[in-house]
């Protein structure tokens, strides 16, 4: 099962089918102390589609099914038995670093969701023994500076560590992670080192950084970026001299700045800018809505999204 992540804002997610809703994801454990998600693999399996970055995926979903540490083993053992299944959704359970140690011998896995637990960074150490992941939502966890960089050191292509507390160092490690594309680090207290490492990522495309309170500086930093083509900075102090050098990228396509301090000086050069097809800049204590005008229509006509991935069931 999927729900919309709200630390993840351009994901689509479905539903794969009622059935699985109300058999797994409102599951208890039941008779003989075993849950009841896991009494029957084989009906909460499914595909998904990874649009955007492309992949097909035979995915276990077990999202929200009260699923506990010492329930992890039996998932970890019909995956084992069952290869070709290759992405694990454990979103919203009760898990912590001990079911991680479960999964981390697993050699088959390309996409795992463990957003919503209570993972912190020995989990996150297990988590980067997969050898094989190169999709990780690990939203809303305890994952702290060590874990961070356990998780930079992987070969991932998409990371969503939205709601944690890495840091700056963990940043840092993560900016210089030569594989990784889409990253959302939304609320990990980066600050205005970790996020400046970004300048330098070697291909990285998509970056969210809100509420981190990176400021000025790190704006400057990060408009020197090339690679970048989206970039979500809402809630981080920016200011006029971070939105003038911001609007003098040309790479970027999708810009997101709301609620920052940014005055008409900056909105003039974000107005100048002839790349950018969309920018969201509402939200500012310096702004009246006077100043406020977007440089391209909200939804772009020309059918380019800056969704860099979505999740799709069927």
């Amino acid at each position: 099962m999927f729900k919309k992540n709200p630390a993840s804002p351009f994901l689509t997610l479905l539903l794969l089918s009622a059935a699985l809703f109300s058999g797994c994801a409102m599951a208890k454990n039941t008779h003989h102390n075993v849950n009841s998600c896991l009494e029957n693999l084989d009906d909460d399996i499914g595909t998904l589609y990874l649009c955007g970055n492309g992949g097909k995926f035979k995915v276990l979903s077990l999202n929200r099914c009260s699923l506990q540490d010492k329930d992890i083993p039996v998932v970890a053992a019909y995956l084992e038995k069952h290869p070709r299944i290759n992405a694990l959704d454990l979103g919203e359970n009760n898990l912590g670093d001990d079911s991680m140690a479960a999964l981390s011998d697993n050699h088959t896995l390309a996409w795992l969701s463990v957003s919503y637990n209570h993972i912190g960074d020995k989990g996150a150490a297990f988590i980067s023994g997969i050898p094989t992941l190169t999709h990780l939502e690990i939203v809303a966890n305890r994952v702290g500076p060590e874990g961070g960089k356990s998780l930079a050191k992987m070969p991932l292509k998409s990371l969503d560590i939205g709601q944690n507390n890495i840091g700056p160092e963990a940043a840092i490690a993560l900016a210089g992670n030569p594989t990784l594309t889409i990253l959302y680090a939304d609320d990990n207290h980066i600050g205005t080192e970790g996020a400046s490492a970004f300048a330098n990522s070697p291909g990285m495309t998509h970056l969210y950084l809100r509420s981190n309170n990176i400021g000025d500086a790190a704006a400057v930093a990060l408009a020197r970026n090339t690679h970048l083509v989206d970039l979500g900075l809402e809630y981080n102090r920016i200011g006029d001299e971070g939105a003038i050098a911001i609007a003098n990228n040309t790479t970027l396509r999708w810009l997101y700045l709301y609620n920052n301090n940014i005055g008409p000086a900056g909105i003039a050069a974000l107005n100048n800018n002839t790349t950018l097809v969309e920018i969201g800049i509402e939200g500012s204590k310096k702004l009246t809505a006077d100043n406020i005008r977007m440089v391209k229509p909200r939804f772009p006509t020309s059918g380019t999204e800056s969704t860099p991935s979505c999740l799709h069931l069927s």
